[in-house]
């Protein structure tokens, strides 16, 4: 019995050849339409033999004309393509049947879609651009010619109107992994999907290569639209056989509603938005347009323009946390960390701005920000005989992915006077990938073997495994700081930091404990057996001269305290 989750697509119509004898053949269909078009429907409609051998004459002649003189090439082919698609349906019912609809035709009962079924000649002419040959669906400009036409009668212009747009996640991988052939096809599932949502002047529209949008004419409740779009996402993302291959592609789908007399445009441009809500949370998701969304949207492409200013104006820059060792007090390093030194808000947090920035594709340069003025400012400290062996920087798995990292990483170094030694690169654990062949793992190896120095970052809430820590030469990990807060009051959590600071002794690489906030702590954790320490109970993060006296003044209480590990100096 078949599994009614697996959808079957029919067999489609063999894909037509495109050597020369085709090609002469696309000429003959297109001049052929030509002609019929010239001498009216009465001409195409007629049975004559003589009429269909004038026709098929004329066409020969103007076919072969059209090729050796006015469409070479590329030109040629798509002509051809065009012509022989749409004239076969003119000859026969004096319309353009879609011919690249492999789906078949709609379930039994099913409503249709307005302007989705057959499609005028003028379509595959003048005006190719109005529908897609793909699908058969109506491009995006036939849109507002519909919603105008709607507006012009009495019975729809007051209708509320509600708008879906759905994008295939990672379609662009089942071209690839499968062949057009597929993709097509599957683009036809599609297309069919949204026919048969459609009530009768509803329309379904292709808007991109991988997207759609569904006009909802007449059902002004949200609750009916999300189930709509909601029953829409499930179809498409279920099972689909495809020439022999199971297919399970994923949509996102953004919603908007508006009033009868909105203009169209302005309910696009709400889906789309809501659709890059929908994007931005994950796969499969679904966003539905509200005016607390479009504020977000708002404030957050202000805060891109401001922080693509603010790059210009060189307001980002790193502030420095100190880390010390548990039992001596001595600084181990410090900890770079962004900042916007914003000229009206004051002092922004990463939170603020680094997942626009990466939304933006600001990252890079954000980045590069950070490693140049980190490392200038470690190389001037050593340069003036201050104790700071190294600083840290945060990168994201998309950055050590990326070509040449390990080179431009070794560049800046030289470039400001450092070693390779002289840099913790500092990776969270939640992007550590568990498959074998992942770049960053091999990436994170190439780092060691040059001489970096490698940390786990928020160490015990990702995924990373204990057989990555060893393969790839992890120096340390940074166990979070959700495992330190009130450690001295909660016997269970002291058993799993224990279990951390066990395995790092273990595979023999340090152990820090962010976040340690209170002279409890620290001193627990110090008899545990951690390390090294970082937190605000040792310094809170500080901008560069203000690390300087902080490193400065904590120098000179080691050295007169009564016993190294008594100090207490914090910033």
């Amino acid at each position: 019995m078949p599994n009614p989750e697996i959808a079957r697509l029919p067999q489609p119509p063999r894909r037509p050849r495109t050597d020369a004898g085709v090609l002469a053949r696309g000429g003959l269909a297109g001049a052929a339409l030509v002609v019929a078009l010239v001498a009216g429907p009465q001409a195409v409609a007629g049975e004559g033999l003589v009429a269909a051998l004038a026709l098929a004459l004329a066409g020969l002649l103007l076919g072969i004309a059209a090729r050796v003189a006015v469409l070479p090439g590329a030109g040629l082919r798509a002509a051809a393509g065009t012509a022989l698609g749409g004239a076969a349906g003119a000859v026969q019912a004096g319309g353009v049947q879609s011919g690249a609809r492999h789906a078949g035709a709609l379930p039994t009962g099913a409503p249709h879609c307005a302007d989705s079924g057959q499609l005028p000649a003028a379509a595959y002419l003048g005006g190719v651009a109005l529908y897609d040959p793909v699908t058969g669906l109506p491009t995006r400009r036939k849109l507002a010619e519909h919603v105008a036409a709607l507006r012009l009668h009495s019975e729809t212009a007051a209708q509320a109107m509600a708008l879906l747009h759905l994008d295939l996640d990672g379609f662009r991988a089942v071209n690839d992994t499968y062949g057009r052939e597929v993709a097509d096809r599957f683009l036809g599932h599609v297309a069919d999907t949204l026919r048969s949502a459609c009530g009768a002047r509803d329309i379904a529209i292709r808007s991109g290569a991988d997207d759609f949008m569904l006009l909802i004419v007449g059902r002004a409740e949200v609750e009916e639209v999300l189930d709509l779009a909601q029953s829409v996402q499930g179809l498409i993302s279920g099972r689909t056989a495809v020439e022999g291959h199971m297919l399970r592609v994923t949509a996102c789908v953004g919603v908007a509603l508006d009033a009868a007399e909105a203009p169209v445009t302005e309910l696009m441009t709400k889906a789309e938005r809501a659709l890059g809500e929908a994007a931005r949370l994950g796969r499969g998701r679904l966003s539905l347009y509200t005016d607390d969304l479009g504020d977000r949207l708002r404030r957050r492409r202000e805060t891109a323009e401001d922080l693509r200013r603010a790059l210009a104006a060189d307001e980002i820059e790193p502030f420095f946390q100190p880390q010390i060792d548990a039992a001596t007090g001595t600084i181990t390093g410090v900890e770079a960390l962004v900042r916007w030194r914003h000229p009206e808000r004051g002092v922004l947090a990463p939170w603020q701005f680094l997942e626009i920035a990466a939304e933006t594709g600001l990252s890079e340069a954000i980045s590069a920000v950070m490693r140049a003025k980190s490392f200038r400012q470690l190389a001037q400290w050593k340069a003036r005989g201050l104790p700071v062996p190294r600083v840290g920087i945060n990168f994201t798995a998309s950055e050590l992915r990326a070509e040449g990292f390990v080179d431009t990483l070794l560049f800046d170094a030289d470039r400001a006077g450092l070693a390779p030694g002289d840099i913790s690169v500092e990776l969270l654990e939640s992007a550590m990938i568990e498959r074998q062949d992942d770049p960053v793992i091999a990436v994170l190896a190439h780092l060691s073997e040059a001489g970096f120095r490698v940390e786990l970052d928020d160490f015990g809430t990702g995924h990373a495994s204990i057989s990555n820590l060893h393969r790839i030469h992890v120096d340390g990990i940074k166990i979070d700081r959700s495992f330190v807060m009130k450690l001295d009051e909660r016997p269970e959590q002291q058993k799993l930091t224990g279990a951390m600071l066990s395995l790092a002794a273990a595979l023999g690489i340090d152990s820090i404990a962010e976040g340690v906030e209170t002279d409890a702590e620290r001193a627990l954790l110090t008899a545990m057996g951690c390390g090294k320490l970082q937190g605000y109970a040792i310094g809170r993060p500080m901008a560069g001269d203000e690390a300087t006296r902080w490193i400065e003044r904590h120098a000179a209480a080691l050295a007169a305290g009564p016993a190294p590990g008594a100090a207490r100096l914090r910033a």
